[in-house]
């Protein structure tokens, strides 16, 4: 994506996933179960795999970036949390 910044790892002590420096809409506690049990039951397989979908996938978010992205993401929007905290990121490095 020609990313030129530089990323940042952050000591946010023992109760990483109770500070919201670093959260993002993927932020799971690991390790995390993802059941698929159901799927497969139906006969619902994966076509491609993950590195071959990707590019795919981030080209689409990319194009999503116009606008609001509350308006395009409301079930994100909708957790009770700020998911894109950038003033608290920038006021938590400043220190």
């Amino acid at each position: 994506m020609g990313y030129r910044g530089e990323i940042v790892p952050l000591d946010v002590g023992d109760h990483r996933y109770n500070v919201p420096v670093g959260w993002s809409p993927w932020s799971a506690p690991a390790p995390f179960i993802l059941d698929t049990g159901v799927a497969a039951a139906i006969g619902e397989r994966s076509i491609v795999g993950y590195g071959d979908a990707m590019p795919a996938a981030v080209d689409w978010l990319v194009a999503q970036a116009n606008g609001d992205w509350k308006a395009r993401f409301p079930v994100h929007a909708s957790y009770p949390r700020d998911l894109f905290d950038y003033i608290g990121e920038d006021a938590f490095l400043a220190r």
